[in-house]
């Protein structure tokens, strides 16, 4: 039956490394079919060495994620038999430890492999019947309704074992429970509310080889229709599933493929065991869909994750990818054929993105006349003849300490910043010195990075000479707007 728990939506911090709040975003650790077995996990625990030592060096670059969703297949096969108390023991524990989450921040649902096998072998003519009964909308329906209700062990012994299994996770944040989906709410401490609905897309699977699967798996709308109900209130909103779409049969694919697309900001899948993150957006609404390479197949295929960190104040979904780099490297690097390893998108209409676009190429084209300015610059004070004639062959980064307005530091005194990490740092920044020490030049490195840079949100970097501007008010604001009219006139002549 439709199985409604009455909770409060939990809380779930969203941190930086030193535990404070930051920005308003989710971000989400994406991991799909790992396909554990024992016979597998001398090869596999490889991988698995090495994704830990790759979270913990993620979240030092601040990649650190605050949910975590695995979207199938975490066996290599289900039923009794499956290995669960080495799989945490090996894999979930370490892993999740290591992305500073727990069992109640891991979101799943269950993939082919999850299943049964033996008993869909042992139970044909109710396979054979459900596919036969189950040809059309209508009738899909009614068999959801009448499992809603009040659902039949019958049809549910195939994810017998998967399903007692995943109660332990997320549990403080489920909100409803049924055969076709589990559905979480909870809200991040920067006060964004949050709803994730895990879609069963295995239920009718038999997991053999060939791909039989394909084009005859079912998910009810009905099914999709009250979970979104249920997650109408909530600013961000994910949906996970196994299968992609087009291993629906013909006639429920569409109606699945309209629901998810406008009650979900992002849709998590995997099975592929390939990763290619894509933007849709279309006249029902705009979602970000996640392909999650596969964590774990064979060596010789992509072994891979990604991060998605969702801002709602920037309005826009980043990913970054990472894959495992074999012999010999043996370590997780940057999924460089997927965008050098990072994706952005940004949500909004198309105009909305083609302003971001421009942005973007104003900023390429204004690079040069900057890095001109930055090599003046740095030249004029520099008395050697022989030295090099550019302003990047000729900085060298100052240490920069960071405190707060009481003047505590909030990093350890060993830790420094990076200019990347001064530019992402929300709110003002004020950089002091001595005379000479180089905040000049900082501020040249600042901005041609900002003018080089696509990651959101677009920023316009804007050096202003304070002992040549007149006194007076909106001063700043006055010789910024020349600044971008200049600009926008460059671009212009570079283009026509």
């Amino acid at each position: 039956m439709l199985q409604t728990l009455q909770r409060t939506p939990a809380l779930i911090k969203t941190q930086t490394k030193k535990g404070k709040n930051c920005v308003a975003a989710l971000t989400v650790l994406h991991l799909s079919d790992f396909h554990f077995s024992l016979k597998k996990w001398p090869d596999a625990s490889l991988i698995i060495d090495g994704l830990i030592v790759d979270l913990k060096e993620q979240a030092k670059a601040n990649w650190r994620a605050d949910i975590a969703i695995f979207s199938g297949d975490l066996f290599q096969a289900g039923g009794a038999d499956m290995p669960v108390a080495a799989f945490e023991k090996d894999v979930l524990s370490p892993v999740l430890a290591a992305a500073g989450l727990t069992f109640d921040e891991l979101f799943i649902c269950p993939g082919n492999h999850d299943i049964d096998r033996e008993w869909v072998r042992a139970n044909q003519p109710i396979q054979a019947g459900l596919l036969t009964q189950l040809g059309s909308r209508d009738e899909l329906n009614k068999f959801a309704d009448q499992q809603l209700a009040t659902p039949s062990d019958a049809y549910w012994g195939r994810l017998e074992a998967y399903s007692a299994y995943k109660q332990k996770f997320a549990a403080s944040h489920r909100v409803e429970s049924t055969p076709f989906s589990d559905v979480y709410k909870f809200t991040t401490a920067s006060k964004v509310s949050v709803g994730i609905a895990c879609f069963n897309t295995a239920w009718l699977s038999t997991g053999e080889e060939g791909d039989i699967d394909r084009g005859k798996l079912l998910l009810p709308e009905r099914a999709i229709h009250a979970a979104a109900k249920t997650l109408t209130d909530c600013a961000i909103k994910i949906a996970v599933h196994h299968h992609p779409l087009d291993y629906l049969a013909d006639f429920c694919r569409f109606d699945a493929r309209a629901l998810l697309f406008k009650n979900f900001n992002v849709i998590c899948y995997g099975h592929m065991h390939q990763a290619m993150p894509l933007m849709t957006r279309s006249s029902i609404g705009e979602n970000v869909s996640s392909e999650a390479g596969a964590l774990y197949t064979w060596r010789q295929y992509y072994n891979g994750y990604c991060f998605i960190r969702v801002d709602t104040d920037a309005r826009t979904t980043t990913f970054k990818h990472r894959k495992w780099l074999d012999s010999p490297a043996y370590k997780f690097g940057a999924a460089e054929e997927l965008s050098n390893g990072e994706s952005v998108f940004h949500w909004g209409n198309a105009q909305q993105a083609a302003i971001v676009r421009d942005l973007i190429d104003v900023n390429k084209v204004f690079r040069p006349f900057l890095e001109e300015q930055a090599n003046e610059h740095m030249l004029s004070s520099h008395t050697t003849t022989s030295a090099p004639n550019s302003f990047e062959e000729l900085y060298v980064p100052v240490p920069i300490s960071a405190k707060t307005h009481d003047g505590e530091s909030p990093f350890a005194s060993a830790e420094y910043l990076s200019v990347d990490s001064i530019i992402e740092r929300p709110g003002v920044q004020v950089v002091f010195g001595n005379r000479e020490a180089g905040k000049t030049t900082l501020a040249y490195s600042i901005a041609l990075t900002v003018a080089q840079s696509e990651k959101a949100p677009i920023k316009a970097p804007i050096i202003i000479d304070l002992e040549k501007t007149t006194a007076g008010a909106n001063v700043i604001q006055r010789e910024a707007k020349k600044c971008w009219r200049s600009r926008i006139c460059r671009t212009a002549c570079k283009r026509f």
